[in-house]
């Protein structure tokens, strides 16, 4: 995480054991996905990560973050619908015939 105006970096965010596909930002608040199959919540202000979504079972690729609900989209050829503050998937949408992007 950089301050925009000097370009410092303020925290580096730790946890994924892969490389990191995707990120959607969402006030002081960015959902990361992995080559690990796994989201995280981070607050950017404190560096701290605040949940972990475990479910998908290939490389997770597009995230999308409102808040309130997480929508990821993975190599599993799978779409999952968050709750982030109880960690739980609520859908998994299926009928992709190839990975999701």
């Amino acid at each position: 995480v950089r301050n925009a105006d000097t370009g410092e970096c303020i925290h580096t965010l730790y946890g994924h054991t892969s490389t990191v596909r995707c990120m959607h930002l969402y006030g002081n608040r960015v959902v990361s996905g992995s080559r690990d199959a796994t989201l995280r919540l981070w607050d950017i202000e404190s560096g701290q990560c605040l949940h972990v979504l475990m479910g998908h079972v290939a490389a997770v690729r597009c995230v999308q973050y409102d808040g309130k609900k997480v929508v990821s989209g993975a190599y599993d050829y799978t779409v999952k619908v968050w709750d982030p503050e109880s960690e739980t998937c609520i859908h998994t949408l299926q009928g992709h015939t190839n990975r999701v992007y």
